[in-house]
């Protein structure tokens, strides 16, 4: 996360200095075309070697295309901002992804809300020294340049996974098949519980994507040169992961105290509150919105979503999880950025506010109906279930197994 702070600011400002806010549906469609390999290569290992085994690798093949992409920059392909400016989106979250199924394949539902915020804590804290160091950069050599300084950083990563893959203890599959995309919405499909994360994941990223628009669209009217609004991003974002390592870090004794459910309603309330108070007065900037609903999205909602896989089987820890958090993920960019266009076509910039919380609202009863299927199975377990949740959505017991 300290490489992926240095070159998601980097690179976004790169970006704004040669493209608009409008360009950036057409990086979020091509974000969604590679996702769309990228999981479709996953799925197919994912039943052949051990999760922690495939992000090692992952490690070094994220790097070469960074690479390329910067030494076209250099050599005057400005195009070449535009794929990096996606495939920067796309691999990061493949990486990530791959980090949090291992995580819920070695620690069990209680261990997991013990350690999960302080895990998204210590990453979260690389980000924010990768913000800084950029800004350093860019005042005192330029953007470009710290660009480059990332890939060392990206490729040290390998030697620590593969040491954490020695002592993990993460079992091999069991099945050594190769696995086809659908197989992933297959698990999904199948299982009410998962297509109801599904379904809540697109709201939120739907919802997150307009608040980016509005904020992208303010930083190019306001700020002009690339340094300083190189500099303005680095701030911002200090800010959302400052409040994010505050929240990860108080996650585990408030999700004993408050409880799960209260918590995964808390982001879509108080990011609708946000925008709501931004509606009706304009002196709380976009800016603002932006800090409250990013800083959300990287600590409450992340944690509870990861919180919900635990109790699942492996495929759906896996090949479903590959499916919600990595190929729908980035595929709600393209489906935002078709709605987007949408109402931009239509002059209907004013109501995008609107739009967005009318999607919270959605994403509120979504949130709702998960977690009653959520605390349905966790009561079915400890009567000791035999059905599987991808069959069932609910775990059946008793009488009824």
């Amino acid at each position: 996360m300290l490489h992926y702070g240095i070159i998601s600011i980097c690179v976004d400002s790169l970006f704004l200095q040669h493209y608009n806010g409008e360009d950036l549906t057409r990086v979020w469609l091509l974000t969604a075309l590679m996702t769309l390999v990228c999981v479709q290569i996953y799925n197919s290992y994912t039943h052949r070697y051990r999760i922690i085994t495939l992000l090692t690798i992952s490690c070094i093949v994220a790097a070469i295309p960074v690479i390329a992409a910067l030494f076209a920059y250099r050599y005057g392909i400005v195009g070449a901002l535009l794929f990096l400016k996606a495939w920067k989106d796309t691999y990061i979250i493949v990486l990530v992804q791959m980090f949090w199924s291992f995580a819920s394949l070695i620690f069990s539902f209680d261990t997991a809300k013990n350690i999960y915020g302080r895990l998204l804590a210590v990453s979260t804290a690389g980000t924010v020294v990768g913000y800084g160091f950029s800004a350093l950069l860019a005042q005192h050599i330029n953007t470009l340049v710290a660009a480059w300084c990332c890939l060392p950083m990206l490729l040290v990563c390998c030697p620590l996974v593969w040491y954490l893959r020695q002592v993990a203890g993460e079992k091999p599959p069991v099945r050594h098949v190769r696995r086809a995309i659908h197989s992933g919405f297959d698990v999904v499909w199948h299982s009410r519980y998962l297509f109801l994360l599904l379904l809540v994941t697109l709201a939120a990223k739907t919802v997150i994507t307009f608040i980016d628009y509005e904020l992208n669209v303010f930083m190019k009217e306001v700020y002009s040169n690339t340094d300083d609004r190189t500099v303005f991003t680095s701030q911002i974002r200090f800010y959302i992961s400052t409040l994010a390592i505050l929240l990860q870090v108080v996650f585990t004794p408030l999700v004993r105290t408050m409880g799960l459910a209260v918590l995964f309603f808390a982001t879509p309330i108080f990011m609708g509150v946000s925008m709501l108070l931004h509606v009706v007065y304009p002196l709380l900037s976009i800016v603002m919105v932006y800090v409250v609903s990013k800083s959300l999205d990287y600590s409450l909602l992340r944690l509870c979503r990861e919180l919900l896989y635990v109790p699942l089987s492996r495929d759906e820890k896996t090949r479903g999880k590959a499916c919600i958090d990595v190929l729908i993920f980035r595929l709600s960019k393209g489906s935002s950025s078709l709605l987007l266009m949408a109402i931009l076509q239509l002059q209907g910039q004013f109501y995008l506010p609107f739009v967005t919380m009318a999607i919270e609202v959605a994403w509120l009863l979504l949130a709702g109906a998960i977690m009653w299927r959520f605390y349905a199975l966790q009561r079915d377990k400890k009567r000791g279930c035999i059905v599987p949740a991808c069959k069932t959505g609910v775990i059946m017991a008793g009488n009824n197994a």
